[in-house]
């Protein structure tokens, strides 16, 4: 009697060592990732990767490492040369390794869209992109990011085609509404 309550004290003990470890490797990236995307947000995208990679450490969380991605792909964007190269591979891989854990979530396809498509990869770029929105037809941006790749290509005709596809899944008067956004940053061209 005395020792099945020793184990059962044992295991109580152990499932609340379990559960509180657990609250503090969430606890843990959720800071660094909370902490990530206020540096995202402010412009330091050196400092939000390291953030971000802080919050992958104990916690593989498919929109913590898809947020590292994007700062990767962004970094590079802004750079050239070998440096540029190794930050898009390294984004690369991060987008490939969060397609196999969440191959429904339609914004891993188009972030890995995008890297192909800034290595010059069109033909994998164009996939992941159709990809992108047989996932989510309705996300203009997926549409966006296809269309860019149509339109460098110069396959124009099929970019007017797919903006009209997407423009097509809207209530008239959200096409019609003019109003547009432009974050300090962004040029309109």
């Amino acid at each position: 009697k005395n020792l099945i309550i020793k184990s059962l004290n044992f295991f109580v003990v152990l499932i609340f060592l379990l559960l509180v470890s657990s609250g503090l490797i969430l606890l843990y990236g959720n800071y660094f990732y909370e902490k990530g995307i206020n540096l995202k947000n402010n412009g330091n995208l050196a400092e939000a990767e390291i953030a971000f990679k802080k919050s992958i450490f104990l916690n593989s969380n498919s929109d913590y490492l898809r947020e590292l991605g994007i700062i990767s792909y962004s970094r590079a964007i802004n750079m050239a040369g070998a440096e540029r190269e190794a930050l898009l591979n390294q984004a690369l891989k991060i987008s490939q390794k969060i397609i196999k854990y969440d191959s429904y979530n339609s914004l891993n396809y188009e972030l890995a869209g995008r890297i192909y498509l800034a290595q010059g990869n069109l033909s994998e770029a164009e996939k992941n992109f159709q990809d992108a929105i047989r996932l989510n037809k309705f996300n203009p941006r997926h549409y966006i990011s296809f269309a860019i790749l149509l339109i460098n290509e110069g396959r124009k005709e099929e970019a007017k085609e797919l903006i009209s596809k997407i423009l097509s899944y809207y209530p008239e008067e959200v096409v019609n509404n003019k109003k547009m956004y432009i974050m300090p940053n962004q040029e309109v061209t």
